[in-house]
């Protein structure tokens, strides 16, 4: 909310501009789904555990009881979304970094989590 603030005070937009560039490109959403989805697919076929990764985790938090761990997996599969609805990337992969850097962080504290109660 901060930087979301100070976005918006500083450059007069909340977003990136790279956002507003990405998004108004004139090109059909149903395209750029198509594309988003065909961008997926590359991240597969080239770096299958990525994505497998994020899956895992995703498959993971729903069967977690805490709030913030479903709220993190909700935020993930947003940012998927996302991704998907501009149509990717023409870098394999880029994109999807930070999903799985989050991907990884929620793990580490599931598989770290399930540890700690079963030592008490």
């Amino acid at each position: 909310m901060a930087w979301t603030l100070f976005s918006l005070i500083y450059y007069g937009f909340p977003f990136p501009n790279t956002a507003y560039a990405k998004l108004a490109t004139g090109i059909d959403s149903g395209e750029l789904r198509a594309q988003g989805l065909l961008y997926l697919l590359d991240s597969l076929d080239r770096d299958p555990i990525t994505l497998t990764t994020i899956a895992i985790v995703i498959i993971m938090s729903a069967f977690e009881r805490t709030v913030s761990a479903r709220m993190l997996a909700i935020g993930i599969m947003l940012y998927l979304w996302y991704i998907v609805s501009i149509g990717g990337d023409f870098m394999t992969g880029r994109f999807l970094s930070v999903p799985l850097f989050a991907s990884v962080l929620l793990m580490t504290r599931l598989v770290g989590g399930s540890r700690r109660h079963d030592a008490h």
